[in-house]
């Protein structure tokens, strides 16, 4: 049985269609994308305040790519997204990679790499 990986990308909304143009040029398919609010402590930078509160924490809006590839997939996938997705300012995002042990397709009961 070939390993599989689950990938979570946090990015800048701006940054979801190019993330996913990229994905599927690659050859990767059955992305899911959803809106998502993350939070932020700018306690390093005294400079920030908001209403009179420096270090005070926000919310961001960001767009959240989630994916399950092989093992040897998921260096390709990380790449393309980092490629994709990347300002170089900060709040780009952040991308999670974690293993999987089983996926099960409901409709047929296709099971790991097959359901993939």
């Amino acid at each position: 049985m070939i390993g599989m990986t689950k990938i979570e990308a946090i990015i800048e909304p701006s940054k979801l269609q190019p993330a996913i143009d990229a994905l599927v040029e690659f050859g990767f398919e059955g992305l899911t994308v959803e809106n998502v609010r993350t939070t932020a402590e700018s306690s390093n930078d005294a400079s920030v305040t908001y209403r009179g509160a420096p270090g005070a924490s926000f919310v961001f809006l960001k767009q959240k790519i989630e994916m399950v590839v092989r093992d040897d997939e998921a260096e390709d996938a990380v790449r393309i997204i980092s490629q994709a997705a990347r300002t170089g300012h900060m709040k780009d995002g952040i991308i999670f990679v974690s293993a999987v042990a089983e996926v099960i397709r409901i409709r047929n009961g296709q099971c790991n790499e097959a359901a993939l």
